[in-house]
């Protein structure tokens, strides 16, 4: 967990390669013996790994980890911001990728959910708005 942790703080100041490293190292650690299973965590690994890859332009890793992680996020909670921020995450690969359509599609049900769960003056759906609009100008 710790290591998914820094891992996480490393991808949100774009030290995306350091932030694979330590991924790649958390999930090698979950299939230990002597470790208990623990699917969350590593779902939350998965999706952090991708958006490291996604940051480095590694496109083409990163979309099959976001479309299995939504993939197995289909009976959550349509409020779920987890999945919601899969969402995004996918959108962003897709619309670097050409997809636009269904790039689109993906983002604004993401960004949905962040404003029905924060509200629409909490800084990271006011983020997630600015980088919807940007993406809407390109």
């Amino acid at each position: 967990r710790a290591l998914n942790n820094l891992a996480s703080a490393l991808v949100e100041i774009e030290r995306s390669e350091e932030a694979q490293q330590l991924l790649e190292r958390a999930q090698s650690m979950l299939s230990l013996p002597h470790r208990r299973p623990d699917p969350q965590l590593a779902e939350v690994i998965k999706v952090n790994l991708a958006e490291s890859f996604r940051q480095q332009g590694r496109l083409s890793a990163a979309e099959p980890l976001y479309r299995a992680t939504l993939e197995r996020l289909a009976t959550a909670d349509e409020n779920d911001i987890f999945a919601a921020n899969v969402r995004l995450g996918l959108a962003l690969v897709l619309i670097a990728r050409g997809s636009l359509a269904e790039g689109q599609n993906l983002y604004e049900k993401g960004l949905a959910v962040y404003e029905r769960r924060l509200g629409q003056d909490h800084p990271i759906v006011k983020r997630y708005r600015d980088e919807h609009a940007r993406l809407q100008r390109k």
